[in-house]
This record gives C-alpha cells, structure tokens and sequence, in this order.
C-alpha cells in the first residue's frame, strides 16, 4: 500500500505526470499535423465528434499538472506553514521552487532562442523576458517556446501561493466552497482575458480553458490550482470520500472518457482530475498502474518530457517537408514513433544531466 505521510512519495502521482507530459507532446504532434483530419470528421458522426474533442482536448493535461501541483505543495506545507508564513518559510518555499524549475527552464529557453528563433537574435529583450517569467505577460510576439507560459504562470502562483493556502484553510472542513470558487474562476477566465488588449483575433469560447497568455492563463492556473486545495482537504478531512473515490475510481475514469470526447467539458475534467488524483492516492488496481516502473520512470522526466518535446516537433517539421507527415497513417506513425523516441531519449539525458543534478546542487547550498 502506497504511504500517505506528507514526506514520502506517492509514486501513482509520479506516473500521472508521465503520461499527462506524452499526452501533451502528442497533442502538439496532432495539432502540428493531423488536426484536420479529425475535424472533417467531427461532423460525420459521434464517434467522429469524440474522435476530434480526443485529438484536441490533450491541453487539459495542463490542467492536471496544475491540480497536482496545488495537491502536492499544500501536502507538502501545509503544516509546515501553520497559521502563518514566516519570512524565512516563504524563502525557504520560493528558494526550492526556483531550484526545481529554473535550471531545466534556463538551459531550455537559451536553446530555443539560439537555435530555433534566429529571427528574434536581434532583439534581446525577448530573452530577458522569457528568462525572467514575464513572456506570460506580454504578446505572443515574445514566445520562445510554445509551452513555456504554463511555467511563467506558475512561478507567479508560487509567489502567492503560500498565502492562498492559508486563506483556504477556513474551507478545510467544507472544500465544496473551494470548487465553487474554482469554477467562477474558470468561468471569468476567458472574458477577463487581456491578452485581447493586444491580440485582437482572441477569441476563446466560455467553458473552454485554452488561454495561454494574460489573466486569462493566470486565472486558468489559479483555478486548477484551488481544485488541488480542495482535493487535499477532502483527503485530509474527509476520508470517507477518499476511500470512496479508491474503491470505485473504474466510475472516476468511465466519467472521464466520456466527457474527455465532448466539447466545452473543461471545467468538469478539472473537477474529475480531482477526483482521480484522489482515487490515486488509494491501493488499487489504478494506482498499482499508475505507479508502475514505465509510468514511474515517464513521470521522473515528466519536467523534461515536457520542455522539450517541442523541439522535435521543430525538428520534424524543419528537417522534412511537412506534407510527408500526412500522406498517409503509415507516415504519421513514423513521424509520431520518431517525435516520440527522440523526446523521451533527450528528456532522460536532460535530466541526468541538467535537471536532476543542478536540483541537487541548489538545493545543498542555498535551500537551507
């Protein structure tokens, strides 16, 4: 049985990761060359439907990290914040955050503006910029990679993060509020986006959590990350519920296939991720999955998965004419296998070499 102490490791968590970070990479493959496929099919029949919502809905797994992320630090503080966040606490809490996050995201972000965004040489305070975790903030024109505004928004989380947690914890007993307030959040996201200040072909739907830049993608943030609260509060206050969504997480994961496949669905993916996380907390057949060594292994280089798997999609579609790719299923395989292989074997080596050690090295000299 998986322990449940808020210093051990939850290794079903780990391998969620894993597969939420291929989820992404391959919904950016898809998007990149297959997405119209889907779509024309889309209005063909309901598996057609499904079959698109499927290929497009891959930028929830965000929403998972998020929800995790909330999870994982209020476990991980919660008590050690207390009632209070001391000065030396919350430089403690943003020291390791930095040392987590920034290496992996510096050497990353130096690579795609030398190599992969040699139009943008000329103008150095795009690098700054991205370095410093204000892309977010400013126009797409500032993007250096694709996925980097998840970890800009973040970092700003982190900021305020310990002060959410203890402003929450008047809901501890009544995390149903925490959903409520989630929820309006979600829903205020896309109205109160203000990357339509400069970018005035946005466009985003109501209930769809797509927003990658401004409010719109703090707001997003924010709201997963207070699902990742009220998570922690039923698991730490409701165990009744906990034991429930472990005994029947076959239900937890039947409700997210079926809504994964429809349209405008994101707000109650968000409050499933809860649910499933929590059933992953349990000794089931789910987590015995979950925790497995491949998913395992996937969820350690999650971090790296991540970051770098847009890369090899720059690489596929600069070494080869993009057309190759979608010929025929045969070649979208091909290209899919080799984005896919050439993403994990870099993350591993990325890690080993890049994140892993300079976590370790920060965190020995200046987290203490």
């Amino acid at each position: 049985m998986q322990s449940n102490a808020a210093n051990k490791e939850i290794r079903s968590l780990t391998g969620i990761r894993g597969l939420a970070a291929l989820i992404v990479a391959i919904h950016h493959f898809i998007s990149k060359y297959y997405i119209d496929y889907f779509e024309k099919q889309a209005s063909d029949s309901l598996l057609g439907y499904m079959r698109f919502n499927y290929a497009n809905h891959g930028y929830l797994m965000v929403e998972l990290f998020f929800i995790l992320s909330g999870f994982v630090l209020a476990l991980s503080y919660d008590k050690r914040f207390g009632n209070a966040v001391t000065n030396l606490d919350y430089k403690r809490f943003m020291i390791k955050r930095f040392n987590r996050v920034y290496p992996l995201y510096f050497f990353s972000t130096i690579i795609y503006f030398f190599v992969f965004n040699l139009d943008k040489i000329n103008r150095p305070e795009i690098l700054v910029a991205n370095l410093l975790f204000f892309e977010l903030w400013l126009p797409k024109s500032f993007t250096l990679n694709n996925v980097s505004w998840s970890l800009c928004t973040e970092w700003f989380l982190y900021i305020i993060f310990p002060f959410i947690l203890i402003s929450t914890k008047h809901f501890r007993e009544k995390p149903v509020f925490l959903i409520l307030l989630a929820t309006v959040i979600f829903i205020l996201a896309p109205i109160l986006n203000t990357q339509k200040l400069y970018d005035q072909h946005v466009n985003y739907s109501m209930l769809e959590l797509r927003m990658s830049n401004g409010t719109g993608a703090f707001l997003r943030c924010l709201g997963s990350y207070i699902v990742g609260l009220a998570i922690y509060y039923v698991y730490i206050y409701r165990k009744e519920y906990v034991k429930l969504s472990g005994k029947y997480w076959y239900i937890i994961i039947g409700c997210i296939l079926i809504f994964y496949g429809i349209d405008r669905s994101d707000i109650l993916l968000n409050i499933l991720f809860g649910l499933l996380i929590l059933a992953l907390t349990q000794s089931n057949k789910l987590s015995d999955f979950f925790g497995s060594r491949i998913l395992y292994f996937l969820g350690m280089i999650s971090y790296s998965i991540y970051l770098n798997h847009m890369i090899f999609l720059r690489i596929l579609n600069f070494s080869f004419k993009k057309d190759m790719w979608i010929e025929n299923e045969f070649n979208v395989f091909i290209g899919l296998l080799l984005f896919l292989l050439m993403t994990i074997l870099s993350s591993w080596v990325s890690f080993r070499l890049v994140e892993a050690p300079f976590n370790s090295w920060l965190n020995k000299r200046i987290a203490k």
